[in-house]
């Protein structure tokens, strides 16, 4: 059993003004410019943004091939132009029927002890997603 409050976690999180560092280190392709929304908030270039997922996404393979990686839960975040979810998406959400025995007791322990921790947020995260994938279709 995996002990969520003293075993190994990791999270990554950024600031609000994640667009600007992308504009800072990722290249956009020609034609494709940054801009300001219609909210008075800076956006990244969509080739910037996808530039840094696939960065993300081979990152989290590294990781995975040094130390096996359970659960990598990124919420969508429809405040900074929307969460694009790809493949592995798809294909992770259809494993969650096998790591349900691991992800039930978070929770249960979490409502019994009225604690919200990063491991708490993010199986609620991962089933919320779930849902909404049944809902739009069945998981494989």
């Amino acid at each position: 059993m995996t002990d969520w409050s003293e075993g190994r976690q990791l999270m990554v999180a950024s600031g609000l003004f994640l667009h600007g560092s992308l504009a800072r280190e990722y290249p956009a392709r020609p034609g494709d410019e940054d801009y300001l929304g219609d909210d008075g908030w800076f956006y990244a270039a969509p080739s910037r943004v996808a530039r840094f997922n696939s960065s993300i996404e081979g990152w989290l393979g590294h990781a995975n091939r040094q130390c096996p990686v359970m659960v990598a839960f990124r919420a969508e975040d429809s405040d900074c132009g929307g969460t694009k979810l790809s493949n592995w998406h798809d294909w992770s959400l259809a494993q969650l029927p096998r790591l349900m025995p691991e992800l039930e007791p978070i929770l249960a322990d979490a409502m019994a002890n009225r604690v919200q921790t990063h491991a708490t947020h993010m199986v609620r995260g991962i089933m919320s997603m779930a849902r909404r994938r049944r809902r739009s279709a069945p998981l494989r």
